[in-house]
This record gives structure tokens, C-alpha cells and sequence, in this order.
């Protein structure tokens, strides 16, 4: 759940990141604004899959105790 807070917190940091440079160069606005969002769609989903993944084998690791 932390770092769940902290990734939003990054992706916020992300999304002014992508508007200053917008105003800067009006040029390249919505590439890099495109761009980021996938990184932050992709980063998001590999960050699901890991935390899933170490949950079931916490799990599993649980029930072969017990």
C-alpha cells in the first residue's frame, strides 16, 4: 500500500514533469506526454504482477508451514 502511495505520488511528479516541458517547446507536447503515460501504464501493471506474485508465494509458503 506504500508503495503503491508513493508510485502514485511519482506519477503526479511525472504529469508537471510532462506540462513544464510543454510549455517550453509547444513542438513536442503531446509525444512526451504520450510517452510518459505509457511508462506509467506499464510500470503500474509490471508493479501489480510483482506484488501479486509475492503474495501467492507468501501464501503458499503459509499453507506448506501449516
Amino acid at each position: 500500500r506504500e508503495l503503491l502511495r508513493r508510485f502514485g505520488e511519482r506519477t503526479e511528479e511525472n504529469k508537471h514533469l510532462a506540462v513544464e516541458v510543454a510549455e517550453k517547446n509547444d513542438g513536442q507536447v503531446v509525444h512526451i506526454h504520450h510517452l510518459l503515460k505509457d511508462m506509467n501504464l506499464e510500470w503500474m501493471f509490471i508493479v501489480i504482477i510483482i506484488i501479486m506474485y509475492l503474495m501467492w508465494i507468501y501464501s503458499w509458503f503459509h499453507m506448506d508451514i501449516i
